[in-house]
């Protein structure tokens, strides 16, 4: 069984990603009381409004139809579908539940990288499949995402 996905399809899933992080990490910040956690949440959340802003000129610079991306193999498509059904959010109210769930500051970190690395799968997934052009933007997105990992694990060492 093939799937299909268009340019547009994937740049779309992008904004979604990034829109998901980005409740996440504002959720986080609004009712936490711990200042080095907040203050970093909430610059992540401007990454994420960053990044979903890049994506979408990606999007508004494509022409309709542009490409599609088609796989016939199995283990592709396994592949593709269990990064879709995976991912720690799905929406974005499951963003702010986890958000609002998460015990205390070192579970919202743990969870935080989670997404992070959820991030990176999904661009490293796709990052064959685009033009030229398109993967020197992306690249900096997976640069950016690496450094907020580093950003996450840094804290967490700290307020561990």
């Amino acid at each position: 069984m093939a799937i299909y996905f268009s340019g547009e399809e994937i740049v779309e899933m992008g904004i979604k990603i990034e829109e998901m992080g980005q409740k996440f990490y504002e959720s986080y910040a609004g009712y936490t009381e711990e200042e080095e956690i907040k203050n970093l949440f909430t610059f992540l959340a401007g990454e994420e409004i960053k990044h979903k802003l890049r994506f979408q000129e990606i999007l508004d610079s494509m022409k309709k139809g542009e490409f599609s991306i088609s796989y016939d193999s199995e283990p592709v498509d396994e592949y593709f579908k269990a990064i879709i059904n995976t991912r720690i959010f799905t929406d974005p109210e499951s963003a702010i539940q986890l958000a609002k769930s998460s015990k205390n500051a070192v579970e919202a970190v743990n969870n935080a990288i989670t997404f992070e690395k959820d991030t990176l799968v999904f661009f490293y997934g796709f990052f064959e499949l685009i033009k030229d052009e398109t993967k020197n933007i992306i690249w900096k997105l997976i640069e950016e995402e690496k450094s907020h990992i580093r950003m996450l694990h840094d804290m967490k060492n700290k307020i561990q």
